[in-house]
Formats: structure tokens, C-alpha cells, sequence
């Protein structure tokens, strides 16, 4: 099988959704029945060290207009295609007028709140025009299905995954606490990108409720690890609230320096109000770190109805961190081992073997 796969984010992007595709392509193009992929993507934050060998991901090109052109081209040159994947709904126009133009299957991806709402009348045409969707979690898949007129068993959920890569040590944390001037804090930890349009995500709702939660532990630091312009807005709220030395932000940290944060942490908490699942909770989870999530969203999904972690309102935020930082609601057994169960790289990979062995002619696989 070739595969040509339009995306936002490929190998050298950053964020959830670019961590998704790394994960998914890494097992796709490990299955015996895929003999090539051939990824145009949008966009490329970093340079790539290493991508798998069946996988050829072509340089980013942020104009809408060459980007179509060039997938065409690619269509014509380096094919045939047997199917073309589409990582991302806001492709998928583009992606549909391919599939029909050359008589190809259209597999699409679905992750967060860009496909919860109802789109354009040519979006919901494409969408209904495709072989298959798959969704990192349950509430994507509802929020879809309420105004798309899909087949509900052509839509299926497939989630995140985590792949622990990196080694975690005491020392590394211990480090990490001493250069931060928090050997003896309590630190609260959360991990995104701080961009104006994904205001969602709540690090403003943890900033809004340090005051009333130092004066129980004084010694609580908020630590937020991310980039994005709206750390002004967040920085602004912080001096507002009164807790700016309180609040430390680490900007953009590499994946493999990232656990050395998840394990120098007390808690983790990312109070999102649009979620589409959130892989920086099973990140947290890895590290054997208390997490904290919005019952909203696909948090759900990823803290397992609330097995893997503490699903709160957000009116109850402020007792969910001061339980989380004394202990109070850390699960039993091995966190890391719990959630590899159940979001482990075995089971990602053997989903989507399913579903390579029953394309084209069957339903998406449960």
C-alpha cells in the first residue's frame, strides 16, 4: 500500500497533534502491507533527525495554494497512490478533490475543537465523502457525528499513544529543581502552547486560584512549560492576581529534556475547557505523576473516566491542587504501567493494523 498523507503538522513539529502523527506514521509504516508513505505537511517548527525508512516527508509550504498544487503534482509524479490520508479536517477539502479527481479512498483524522462545531457546507460535503474517520477520543467522535452526515460505523475512535523514549532520574530532577531555585517548592506543573486562539486550555484558571491556595501552602510555584504570544496575557493576570513570582515560565523545552519537568513536579494539572484527548497527560502519567483534568472535552478519555487521574469541575480546581500537592489523590499501583495498558505503543500499532488488514472494502474495525 502507498499512502500520501496531507498534514499540518509532520516530523520537526511541535504540540500534541504533531506528536500523534510521529507515533502514527512510526507504526503505520511499520505494518508489512505499507510500502511507502509520502507526507506534505504544512508546516516544520524543527529540523529531523530521523524518520522511518518507508516515510518521505517533503519540504513545508505555508501557501494554501502551492500546497494543493504540489500535492496534485505529487499525485501525478510519484504515483499511484492507494489511498490518501488526511491528518487534519481543515485539509480536507483539498484532500477529498484529490481522492475523487484520481478515484482514491480518503482516510481522515479527527483530534480537537476544530471538528466540534458544525463547518462550512463544503467542509461537511468533503467529510461525507470519505472512506473512513478516526478520533482521538469519544467526545470528538460525538461532536462529529451530531452534524456530519456520516455512518456512525465508519467513524471510530483512536487515541493517543505515549512512547517512552527517555529515561527518568532522580538526578536529572534534582538538577532541574536546584537551577529553577526549587529545592524545597511544591510544584504545580502544565505543559502546552500558550496561543491566543487556544485560550481553552485554562493555565489562567490555575494562575486565578494561587492566591487562596499560598495561603495553605506557601510554598506552591506554578510552572508552566510552552510557548506562545499569550504568555503576555497570562504574565499580565499573574502581577493582576498578585502571584507573578509565584508563576515561572520555561518557554519551549525539547522532549527529551521534558522529563526531568514531569518528574521534578508534585502535580499536573491542565484544566482545558476544549481538549480533543491531551497527550501531555499520559505524558505525566509516565513520570507516575498526579494529574488533574476538566471533566470536559476528551480529558476523559485520556484519565480513563477518572481511573487514571482526578476528572474536576472548575469551580473545584482549587481543592483538586491542594489534594494533589499533599498526596491526597495519587493512584494506587503503577501509573506508568496502568496507562501503558491501555495507551501503550502495542495497542496503537495493532489498531491500525486492523484496520490496514480490512481496507478497503469493510468498515473501520472497533
Amino acid at each position: 500500500m502507498r499512502i500520501l498523507a496531507l498534514m499540518t503538522d509532520g516530523f520537526g513539529g511541535r504540540g500534541g497533534i504533531a506528536r500523534f502523527n510521529h507515533n502514527f506514521f512510526e507504526a503505520l509504516s511499520s505494518l508489512p502491507g505499507v510500502e511507502k508513505i509520502t507526507i506534505l505537511t504544512r508546516t516544520q517548527w524543527d529540523d529531523v533527525a530521523k524518520i522511518p525508512e518507508k516515510v518521505r516527508q517533503e519540504r513545508p509550504d505555508v501557501s494554501k495554494t502551492r500546497y494543493v498544487l504540489h500535492s496534485l503534482k505529487k499525485m501525478v509524479w510519484d504515483g499511484p497512490f492507494d489511498m490518501i490520508f488526511c491528518g487534519h479536517i481543515n485539509l480536507i477539502i483539498p484532500a477529498v478533490f484529490i481522492g475523487k479527481l484520481f478515484n482514491r479512498p480518503v482516510w481522515l483524522q479527527l483530534h480537537g475543537i476544530e471538528a466540534w462545531t458544525k463547518p462550512s457546507w463544503l467542509k461537511r460535503w468533503a467529510c461525507e465523502h470519505v472512506w473512513g474517520v478516526t478520533a482521538v477520543s469519544r467526545y470528538t467522535r460525538r461532536k462529529f457525528l451530531s452534524w456530519s452526515g456520516m455512518d456512525p460505523g465508519f467513524v471510530k475512535v483512536l487515541p493517543c499513544c505515549h512512547v517512552n523514549n527517555h529515561e527518568y532520574r532522580a538526578s536529572a530532577a534534582a538538577a532541574l529543581r536546584s537551577k529553577l531555585d526549587l529545592i524545597s517548592g511544591k510544584i504545580i506543573l502544565s505543559v502546552g502552547r500558550m496561543d491566543p486562539h487556544e485560550k481553552y486550555k485554562g493555565f489562567d484558571l490555575v494562575i486565578k486560584a494561587l492566591p487562596g491556595l499560598l495561603k495553605i501552602i506557601p510554598n506552591a510555584v506554578y510552572l508552566i512549560v510552552g510557548e506562545g504570544r499569550d504568555r503576555l496575557r497570562l504574565e499580565s493576570l499573574a502581577r493582576q492576581e498578585g502571584v507573578f513570582d509565584k508563576v515561572l515560565f520555561a518557554g519551549f523545552v525539547k522532549e527529551e529534556a521534558l522529563t526531568a519537568y514531569y518528574q521534578a513536579a508534585d502535580v499536573f494539572v491542565m484544566p482545558s475547557r476544549g481538549e480533543g484527548f491531551g497527550i501531555v497527560y499520559l505524558e505525566a502519567m509516565a513520570a507516575g505523576l498526579s494529574v488533574i483534568a476538566l471533566n470536559s472535552g476528551g480529558a476523559a478519555d485520556a484519565l480513563q473516566d477518572g481511573r487514571l487521574g482526578r476528572l474536576i469541575k472548575e469551580e473545584e480546581l482549587a481543592k483538586a491542587l491542594e489534594d494533589g500537592l499533599a498526596g491526597k489523590h495519587k493512584k494506587s499501583g503503577d501509573l506508568e504501567k496502568q496507562a501503558a495498558g491501555v495507551f501503550g505503543y502495542a495497542h496503537f500499532k495493532k489498531w491500525i493494523q486492523t484496520w490496514i488488514e480490512n481496507f478497503p472494502a469493510e468498515p473501520l474495525p472497533c
